[in-house]
Parts: C-alpha cells; sequence; structure tokens
C-alpha cells in the first residue's frame, strides 16, 4: 500500500493510501477510547475493564471485520446501517489510551468524511457592496447584482488555461491573467488541467473547454465596460 497524503490535528488524523489495485483507501485514526480518564458521558472506566472489553471487541468484531460505525455517535447500541461510514480496522493501547484505525467506507455518509477531510481544490468567498440605491425596476437591479458578481468572481488557473486553449489570446492579456496566481506552476497546471480534459468524451469536450473560460470572458468584459463608461 502506497501513502499519498497524510494529516493530523489534535488527536485526529487522517491519512489517503493507494492500495494494490491502484484504488485510493481514506483512513482515520486517533484515539477511540481511555482508560483512567472522563469519557464524554461522564463515566471513567479502569485500565483492567476497559482492557478485557477491548480485547473482547477485537477478537469478536475488528479481526472479522463486522465492526462498522456511523458518522455521528448512535441513538442506542444498535448501529444504523443506512448511517454507516466506516470500519474500524484496528485497535491497539498507548498507555492508557486505545488508539484506533479506521477505513473510511464507500457509502453515502462515508462520502461526507471524505468531502471533509479529502483535498478539495481552492475555494474563494466574496461579498459584495450592499445595495443601497433605488433602482427603477428589476432589471436595473439584475444588472448590478450581475455587475458586481462578474467584477469580484475570482478567475483560477483552470479558466485561464481553458481561455488560452481558445487560442489566438492576447499575450500580454494572458501575462496580466497569470498575474493574479504569481506562485503557480503554469506548466504544472496546464498539464493537469489537459489530462482531465481528455477524459471527457471529444464530442463535449470543447464544451467543457468553453465553460471554463467563460468567466475569463466575462471578466473581461466588464473591465472593458467600466473603462468605457
Amino acid at each position: 500500500m502506497k501513502l499519498i497524503t497524510e494529516y493530523t490535528q489534535n488527536q485526529l488524523s487522517y491519512s489517503i493510501s493507494e492500495a494494490k489495485n491502484g484504488t485510493k483507501q481514506t483512513f482515520l485514526e486517533g484515539v477511540f477510547m481511555q482508560a483512567e480518564n472522563k469519557n464524554k458521558n461522564g463515566r471513567i472506566y479502569t485500565r483492567e475493564v476497559l482492557t478485557k472489553a477491548v480485547d473482547k471487541f477485537v477478537n469478536e468484531q475488528v479481526i472479522t471485520g463486522s465492526e462498522v460505525g456511523e458518522l455521528n455517535h448512535p441513538d442506542g447500541p444498535s448501529i444504523n446501517l443506512d448511517k454507516v461510514s466506516h470500519r474500524i480496522t484496528e485497535l491497539q493501547w498507548d498507555g492508557n489510551n486505545v488508539m484506533g484505525k479506521a477505513l473510511i467506507l464507500d457509502t453515502p455518509m462515508g462520502q461526507i468524511v471524505k468531502g471533509l477531510v479529502e483535498y478539495k481544490g481552492r475555494m474563494h468567498v466574496h461579498f459584495g457592496e450592499p445595495v443601497t440605491t433605488e433602482f427603477d425596476n428589476a432589471d436595473q437591479l439584475a444588472a448590478e447584482v450581475d455587475r458586481q458578481i462578474l467584477s469580484h468572481y475570482r478567475l483560477f488557473p483552470s479558466h485561464i488555461i481553458a481561455w488560452q486553449m481558445q487560442g489566438n489570446k492576447d499575450k500580454t492579456v494572458l501575462a496580466t491573467l497569470k498575474q493574479q496566481w504569481p506562485n503557480e506552476n503554469w506548466l504544472e497546471a496546464e498539464t493537469r488541467f489537459q489530462s482531465q480534459v481528455a477524459t471527457i468524451p471529444s464530442i463535449h469536450r470543447q464544451i467543457a473547454i468553453d465553460a471554463y473560460a467563460a468567466p475569463v470572458d466575462n471578466q473581461l468584459a466588464q473591465q472593458t465596460q467600466s473603462q468605457e463608461s
């Protein structure tokens, strides 16, 4: 198994590994139980009591691969199968801590966990200026909303690369656009984006490129309009 990425924070960490068949597997690791310490239910289990419970649990559930868990704490002792998100694969003692490792499953709830911990790309949030002007009609208000959306839209490297792939682009404008991401490895970004585009059926490929490039055209048009007004 090949380790792809690993992240640790406080008592919980996650790692993404590549199995022999090439598929990615996401694991959560950390403190699953503690002895001699009050838990969130207000109980304290001695090391002796918890050791017996852990040994029994490992032999009957973990080793057999039958121990699964919910995304949140279950309401009762029974597991709701429609909420299962992971399967515990390891439990071992480290001092008074029971360190565990759980494989995130490809279930609906498991996908939520993966969405929380795995890489999601880059995001940008921008809040526009409050609209305080009184407009004569709804069309004028819509035009102002569109203006703010287009002028504040964050262009990502994928947008700029798609715009470049359309061909016949002004090199000066392209260089200015790329300055928005001064630390970007553009050769690597272009290779990655072109590889992703290549997976799209050829009949739809140009549609996808145009869709990615559209925000660039919209923003450039907005800038031109602002300069002329």
